[in-house]
């Protein structure tokens, strides 16, 4: 995610039985954080399926933008040809995504 100017920190969480759940925090650093929408979003495909699914399944560039950016153009933060996650990061949400093994 380095080229596209995102960001991510990692946090993997292990249970008392060894169920090992990991967190990816993903963070454009061109949004401004104390407008940041509330709620954050978790985003989990479920077991057996990375995350990955969230990022990767699209045709559109992975580039951050200004948060909150100019209102007179929308269609610069979103479009059916980028991934979810990075749709909401572009959008002002604070967004996660889990994995489990």
């Amino acid at each position: 995610m380095l080229r596209s100017k995102f960001q991510y920190q990692v946090f993997n969480v292990t249970s008392e039985d060894g169920y090992i759940t990991q967190l990816v925090r993903i963070i454009n650093p061109l949004a401004t954080s104390s407008k940041m929408k509330t709620p954050p979003v978790v985003m989990y495909a479920g077991q057996g399926v990375s995350s990955a699914a969230f990022l990767a399944a699209s045709m559109g560039s992975h580039v951050a933008t200004n948060w909150p950016g100019k209102e007179n153009f929308p269609e610069m933060n979103h479009g059916v040809d980028r991934s979810l996650a990075i749709t909401l990061a572009n959008n002002g949400y604070d967004v996660s995504t889990l994995n489990s093994a």
